[in-house]
């Protein structure tokens, strides 16, 4: 603060040149003079919750018609060319270590409950958790077609969990997890090229990396090389690659109501699974609490990751948010003292360099 004085002086400086300057080109052209009003983008802050809103943008407002006769003139531009987004990947790495975390809050819970009763409770809890959001937010009841996509997206996602679990068991999991970790990434990669056209080249390479690490971080040691169970693994990753594609889609006019939508169709779809299969319901006290966990930290993943897809590419988006294994590999070295192989330690540092070269300009 203690220039503060000089800098002002040196502003009010600048505004009288600029002033002096803009009236003699009014007079050199025959127009009123007129001060310059300010071209700064005005932009409504709506508190915390602003990130998962729609961002919205005011333009200033003259009738001076000697504005646009001397626009070219005085127009001060804003170079913003080489300056990267990196709101959308902010909350996209934010959205993979929230559904890390969330996948190693259920994984400790199956280990004294059964997988699909985790699930449902997993998912009735995040049902209510994003109602609370709407509600406390104010967001506006979008549209059916919001509402609907939501739906399509819960259902596409409760189908890739349970051919995911079921690869998990009849297959080899050093395959089939990593495989369907990277389809997952590929189904909104592709769609968003076909859309948004294709990235530069270093973004590319940025997204050839992030899928090899996904590979590498996902496979546990040890594993064989059998491709049993490498169908259901292929749906899993359709299906969870088709719930990213319909959040962006239904994520056009909210964020809350459309995932409520989402977890309730994928709520009511394992229910019937558990009701037609005969499945064991045995949800333990010492297990609930990793279960409630799960699906409030799983809800907010979602949430963070329709912002991201508001504010950037699909493709950015669902790439690094695809980078989740990660985050649960780190939490379960950190809290049960599990070790990485070193071609884990590979895929971390490869995430890494992945990450810089996605977020380049």
């Amino acid at each position: 603060m203690r220039h503060s004085g000089h800098l002002f002086a040196g502003s009010q400086a600048r505004s009288t040149h600029y002033q002096t300057r803009t009236f003699a080109a009014a007079r050199r052209v025959g127009a009123k003079p007129f001060t310059r009003p300010s071209t700064a983008r005005a932009y409504s802050y709506r508190g915390p919750t602003a990130l998962f809103q729609q961002p919205t943008f005011s333009a200033p407002v003259t009738k001076d018609p000697s504005i646009s006769v001397l626009a070219s003139y005085t127009a001060v531009p804003t170079v913003t060319k080489n300056v990267p987004n990196l709101i959308s990947p902010g909350l996209s790495l934010s959205a993979a270590i929230s559904w890390g975390a969330a996948d190693f809050s259920g994984g400790v819970a199956t280990k004294t409950a059964n997988v699909f009763s985790v699930v449902v409770v997993a998912h009735a809890t995040g049902l209510v958790f994003m109602l609370l959001l709407a509600l406390l937010v104010g967001e506006p009841i979008p549209g059916w077609s919001s509402m609907l996509w939501g739906a399509v997206a819960g259902l596409l996602g409760g189908i890739g969990l349970a051919a995911f679990y079921k690869s998990l068991a009849v297959g080899t999991m050093g395959i089939n997890a990593p495989l369907s970790s990277v389809i997952t990434a590929v189904v909104p990669l592709l769609f968003s090229f076909s859309t948004e056209g294709l990235p530069h080249a270093i973004q590319m390479t940025g997204f050839a990396l992030a899928m090899l690490s996904i590979w590498v971080i996902a496979a546990p040691r040890g594993s064989a090389s059998h491709s049993k169970g490498l169908g259901l693994a292929v749906v899993a990753g359709i299906g969870f690659g088709g719930f990213l594609l319909c959040m962006k889609l239904a994520g056009s006019q909210a964020v809350f109501w459309p995932l409520a939508s989402a977890r309730a169709a994928s709520f009511l779809l394992m229910l019937a699974i558990i009701l037609l299969t005969g499945g064991e319901w045995n949800v333990s006290r010492s297990s609930l609490s990793y279960i409630l966990a799960a699906g409030i930290l799983d809800s907010g993943a979602n949430a963070l990751y329709v912002a991201a897809t508001q504010r950037g590419r699909l493709d950015v988006a669902a790439v690094l948010s695809s980078l989740y294994p990660a985050s649960t590999v780190i939490l379960a070295r950190l809290a049960l003292k599990e070790r990485l192989s070193r071609l884990q330690s590979v895929g971390m540092v490869v995430a890494l360099i992945a990450v810089s070269l996605i977020v380049t300009k």
